[in-house]
This record gives C-alpha cells, sequence and structure tokens, in this order.
C-alpha cells in the first residue's frame, strides 16, 4: 500500500478513536471519514485482491467498482440503517462525501504508473513466461487458466 492511503488510514483510525474516548477533532470529525472511506475501503479490497486472489501486483479496479463502493455506502448507511437504529442518522451531504472519496480514489488509481503502460501478451501470460514463446503466437490459447491472451 503507498504512503498516502496508510495516511489516510491512520486518520481515519485517530478521528475514530477521538470519538470513542469523547474527544472527538471539531475540524477533522465532520466529513472527512466519509471522504475518506471509500479510498481506504477500496484499497484495502485492491490489497487483498492483488495478493490473494488474482495474485497480479498491477490489477486495478475498474471505475465503476468505486462508483458500486460508494452507492452502497450511501445506501446502507444513510438510508437503511437510520431506519433500524436511532445511532444513526440520514445526511445527504454524507452521500456527497462517499461519492467525492470514490472520485479522489479513481482520480488517484488513474494515476499510477502501470495503468497507462500495455504489456504484450508474452508478459502477461504466466504459461508463455515458463515454457517460452509458441509457434503460435498469434493466437488465443484456451488453456491459459489466468484468462489471459497467450
Amino acid at each position: 500500500m503507498k504512503k498516502g492511503m496508510l495516511g489516510a488510514a491512520f486518520c481515519w483510525v485517530f478521528i475514530h478513536v477521538a470519538r470513542y474516548i469523547h474527544h472527538p477533532v471539531p475540524l477533522l470529525n465532520g466529513y472527512l471519514t466519509d471522504i475518506l472511506a471509500v479510498p481506504v475501503i477500496a484499497q484495502l479490497c485492491l490489497w487483498a485482491t492483488r495478493r490473494f486472489v488474482l495474485r497480479n501486483p498491477e490489477y486495478t479496479y475498474p471505475f465503476w467498482y468505486y462508483l458500486f463502493m460508494a452507492g452502497y455506502l450511501s445506501i446502507v448507511f444513510e438510508w437503511i440503517l437510520p431506519h433500524w437504529s436511532s445511532r444513526y442518522t440520514s445526511d445527504a451531504w454524507d452521500a456527497v462525501a462517499y461519492f467525492a472519496g470514490a472520485l479522489i480514489c479513481m482520480r488517484w488509481q488513474a494515476r499510477r504508473p502501470f495503468n497507462n503502460t500495455k504489456k504484450s501478451a508474452e508478459d502477461q501470460c504466466p504459461i508463455r513466461k515458463a515454457s517460452g514463446p509458441s509457434r503460435l503466437d498469434d493466437t488465443i490459447s484456451p488453456s491459459c487458466p489466468l484468462s489471459y491472451n497467450c
């Protein structure tokens, strides 16, 4: 994870600990946690996806994933939970903050250098790396287990 996301996660934890001990920080307590929610959740999910699911450190989520996360958080925390518990309050500005966080996260993710570079099929395919180039370099092999065009 990058330093920016670690800083955001630390800030989020700090704000919640301050709330828990009944010493909220006025400038940070408002909407900053809502803005940071999507980037922190998305980065943790992306790290787990890269590390354990796909085992591909260069994988990135499509932009609509971030919009889905913001929409999901908005529906759950601003519509459903306030109807079930008096602890939660509905605030439309929180939903705006979730989507602002998603846009920040998408913008940050788009600046990643590997998003703009195209790799050849030979560089992407683990089968081709292990076995070397084949005579059928221009065809798509159905035997590639990771759905690479190799």
